[in-house]
């Protein structure tokens, strides 16, 4: 097999550009400091409620009562909740109490108490708060004042045995005004799940046993600590500090170390992991302009000892690839109003940041040492402008309602890749209140990450891989890591999203998008087997003589041109069924004396449905996978090749869920539809993938309502979450509807149905 490995890698320069944006947005943040001394300045509190005003309604609200609904544990748990409900593919942008932040992570493992109301902002209304055109906007809204410690104990069993997880974390948050300090930490245990314990049928070449000493998933240990600190560092400067390290550590088998023809002992691959990460946000609020100092540096230590059989040793000999990443990066904001236009003050925003990644690998095996090394160097400058064109509020052309337009631009230098220039432009259209409607468009252009371009390669012996052109599978090596000659990727979107909102008071919500995109010099894992991938990657492949696979390399490919179409439809009714409840409070009606009275709001719950329901529909999906070959349709089974693995053309998801005072309930389902792989190299003998439907069911309850009068129970919450209740698998068939080794159920999900039961109190 030529180039297994690959080439070795060009050294890339070191030179960094635009500096000169960094400096320029220096002098602003600077000259502003300088300013604020000359006018009055506004309280925190009240710059909020101003901003605030400037921005379209919400789309949707959750006061403290919704979010208890969820029975979850953090803030980030919430936010992934609401996000999958929105239907939100891309990235999010947030705000903490109407001001932003350069992430989640400074409040993601925030206790979900700790929130008063999380506002889901309209598509489109993002560049008026120095984020990019077409992000969501999420508004979290904490309480003024907490004190609280929680702790978390659960445990996760697969009910057909042979896998359990358990985890434990602890967590204190004290919050005062915008003073907030969080501590965390996690720590989880997985157990390994052998081949023998899901019944794998074993290749006939196999050793008797050998399904003993192969692991479907690995024994993994890891430990999770975090700091993170927020504080009003002057009148008008807030600042906010995250730290995290993370260990961990894997253990995987690969199969029997046989050199006589029977089981000895399992050949294994052992991976450790140490990731260390600081982030530090600096905010400015200089009258209405608000200016943002971002910065962060992360270090990612890993190391992978891999067991490998050579001919005429007698003990297994391991491979052991070392790397370090190291990424820091930085970025200078301003945004805020430019001038007053007839229907409303024109937002800029102008955002310069630079980063410098380096990568550093070593193999060694057999006493032979190689080393690889590669740096990048990064650089941004981003310019974005909302401009409103009617305004109801402004009494601007009102018959129209709101109507407003961002435009953004960019430019980016990357080290070894060149420059390139970005931009996207979006609208924002509200009739009425009852309806937004918005669209966008754009090109952006990337170059590929570190990792993907220069991680270690790591060769895995004894993994099952299905060879189409000899209908077996195989039991191969197979080499992951990066690929040091992927290009840039240029993606292209467009889309229009509709929401309606007919009954308010019912929280009945109507939405509908409409998406497209197309990328060029598309980077993406190596494709599921199929003959048109053996034709297309031949040098990919190894093969002994006897015409046997022997040797995959499994890195990351480029595709000439990908482009696929999309329609999403769903809605999402919250209907409260009793009187009673707190409502939505604001941040400044949560003082110390409200926080208190709220405090067992998760108790308080009033009775409420919520059923939710989306429908995927990809209408085209297509690939071309060398230059100047015609476009494959990937969900037709006459697509020779790619076959729609994994792009089924119709996804269902919906739930239902339920709760009342102390306790809830949510079902949620899963439905994809059929979708086809060529198995070799005619469609006579097409691989089938099955529909799949799958349920999933959490369940909890507070203390005090399973023992009302114990001081104990009060605080306690205990969750029971159910997952592919049917225990139904995936089944892939041929047209003789049997299913090849390498597509048995078990390794489709070796899991299956799984009980999970936490207990988490409060204190």
């Amino acid at each position: 097999m030529s180039a297994l490995f690959g080439p070795p890698r060009r050294p890339r320069s070191s030179g960094l550009t635009f500096w000169h944006a960094l400096r320029l947005c220096l002098l602003l943040l600077l000259g502003a400091s300088g300013a604020a001394a000359e006018q009055p300045l506004r309280q925190p509190d009240i710059v909020v409620t101003a901003l605030a005003r400037r921005l379209p309604p919400p789309e949707r609200t959750l006061d403290s009562e919704d979010v208890a609904a969820y029975g979850l544990d953090t803030v980030g748990e919430v936010l992934a909740e609401v996000a999958a409900q929105d239907g939100d593919r891309d990235e999010a942008a947030y705000l903490v109490n109407g001001r932003r932040v350069a992430g989640l992570g400074s409040v993601s493992d925030l206790p979900a108490e700790a929130i008063v109301r999380v506002e889901a902002l309209p598509l489109g209304s993002a560049v008026s708060l120095g984020a990019r055109p077409g992000q969501r906007v999420y508004n979290i809204a904490l309480r003024r004042r907490l004190d609280l410690g929680t702790a978390r104990i659960s445990t996760q069993v697969a009910t057909e045995g042979g896998w359990s997880s358990s985890r434990a974390e602890l967590n204190y948050t004290r919050i005062k005004e915008q003073r907030r300090l969080s501590l965390t930490g996690k720590l989880r245990h997985d157990d390994a799940l052998m081949e023998s314990e899901r019944g794998i049928v074993q290749p006939a070449s196999s050793p008797p046993g050998a399904a003993s000493f192969r692991s479907l998933l690995p024994a993994a240990d890891r430990l999770d600590l975090s700091l993170a600190a927020s504080d009003q560092l002057g009148s008008w400067l807030s600042g906010s500090l995250t730290s995290r390290l993370a260990l961990a550590g894997r253990r995987s088998f690969l199969g029997p170390f046989a050199p006589t023809g029977s089981p000895e002992e399992p050949l294994d691959q052992r991976a450790r992991t140490l990731v260390a990460s600081t982030d530090l946000t600096v905010n400015g609020q200089v009258g209405a302009w608000q200016l943002g100092l971002f910065a962060n540096v992360i270090y990612n230590h890993a190391r992978t000892a891999t067991d490998n059989v050579v001919v005429a040793e007698p003990r297994p000999v391991p491979l052991v690839v070392r790397s370090a990443a190291e990424s820091v990066g930085g970025q200078l904001s301003a945004f805020g109003p430019l001038l007053q236009g007839p229907a409303g003050p024109v937002t800029f925003s102008l955002n310069a940041g630079a980063s410098r990644d380096r990568i550093a690998g070593k193999r060694l095996f057999r006493g032979v040492t190689t080393r690889s090394a590669t740096v990048l160097h990064s650089s941004t400058l981003t310019a974005a402008l909302d401009v409103p064109i009617t305004s109801r509020a402004g009494h601007f052309l009102a018959a129209l309602g709101d109507l407003s337009a961002s435009l953004e631009l960019s430019r980016q230098r990357v080290s070894d890749f060149g420059s390139f220039s970005n931009y996207r432009l979006s609208l924002l259209w509200r009739p009425t209140p009852k309806l937004n409607v918005d669209g966008s468009i754009g090109r952006n252009t990337s170059a590929p990450s570190i990792a993907t371009l220069d991680e270690p390669a790591i060769a895995t012996p004894g993994v099952r891989y299905f060879d189409p052109l000899r209908a077996e599978t195989a039991e191969v090596t197979l080499v992951t890591g990066g690929t040091p000659t992927l290009p840039r990727q240029t993606d292209e979107t467009r889309r229009l999203a509709v929401n309606y909102n007919p009954l308010r008071s019912l929280g009945l919500r109507l939405t509908s998008e409409y998406s497209e995109f197309r990328q060029l010099n598309a980077t993406s894992e190596f494709p599921s087997p199929s003959a048109l991938v053996f034709q297309v990657f031949p040098d990919r492949f190894a093969r002994d003589a006897a015409g046997r696979l022997i040797a995959v390399d499994a890195r990351p490919v480029t595709f000439p041109r990908r482009s696929e179409r999309q329609l999403r439809t769903g809605f999402l009714l919250d209907l409260p069924l009793g009187r009673g409840g707190g409502g939505v409070a604001s941040v400044a009606e949560e003082d110390e004396g409200a926080a208190e009275r709220r405090a067992d709001t998760q108790s308080r719950v009033r009775p409420r449905l919520q059923v939710s329901a989306a429908h995927t529909w990809l209408m085209s999906s297509e690939l071309v996978a060398r230059a100047g070959q015609a476009p494959m349709d990937l969900l037709s089974r006459e697509a020779v090749g790619f076959g729609g693995l994994g792009q089924p053309r119709h996804r269902f998801d919906a739930s239902v869920a339920y709760a009342e005072r102390g306790l809830g309930a949510r079902l949620s389902v899963q439905s994809r539809g059929v979708s086809f792989i060529e198995a070799s190299g005619t469609t006579t003998n097409t691989l089938r993938f099955q529909p799949l439907t799958t349920f999933s069911l959490r369940a909890w309850v507070r203390g005090e309502r399973l023992v009302p009068r114990s001081p104990f129970m009060r605080g306690v919450r205990i969750n029971l979450n159910i997952l592919n209740v049917t225990g139904v698998r995936e089944r892939v068939e041929d047209r003789f509807r049997m299913t090849p080794l390498a597509y048995q159920p078990g390794y489709r999900d070796p899991v299956g149905r799984s009980v999970e039961l936490s207990f988490r109190k409060t204190f």
